[in-house]
């Protein structure tokens, strides 16, 4: 293993495949937290969002291999990525963790004026 824990060589391939996609989760996730031209930057570093582990190896000690179907998630939707924050988690699990508001976090007068602006009809 490298000083960063990428394999340098492997006999297994579907273990250096693994740990392949891993660092390209790796290079994404810090890449939408520091670089201002990355689309996603808004709704990362743009809000605040650090991404706070010191190498690959550290992001690969916490994670390990990606699970088939799962992707990265930030436990705290709004903390940062950093040890003890981040996970693999299902479409389903993410769905649930997101920042978009709910119908049941939405007072009724907010409801109502919701409901004024998207009933208006023209004839």
């Amino acid at each position: 293993m490298s000083s960063e824990g990428i394999p340098q060589r492997c006999d297994e391939n579907s273990r250096y495949e693994q740990v392949s996609r891993v660092q390209l989760i790796y290079i994404g996730a810090k890449a939408r937290c520091e670089r201002h031209t990355t689309p996603k930057f808004k709704d990362y570093g743009g809000r605040g969002i650090q991404f706070l582990f010191t190498s690959f190896e550290e992001f690969y000690k916490e994670l390990g291999n990606r699970p088939k179907g799962k992707s990265l998630e930030r436990i705290n939707n709004d903390g940062n990525y950093e040890p003890g924050n981040v996970c693999w988690a299902t479409p389903r699990e993410q769905a649930a963790n997101r920042r978009t508001k709910r119908l049941d976090q939405f007072s009724t007068e907010e409801l109502r004026r919701e409901l004024r602006k998207r009933s208006t009809v023209t004839h």
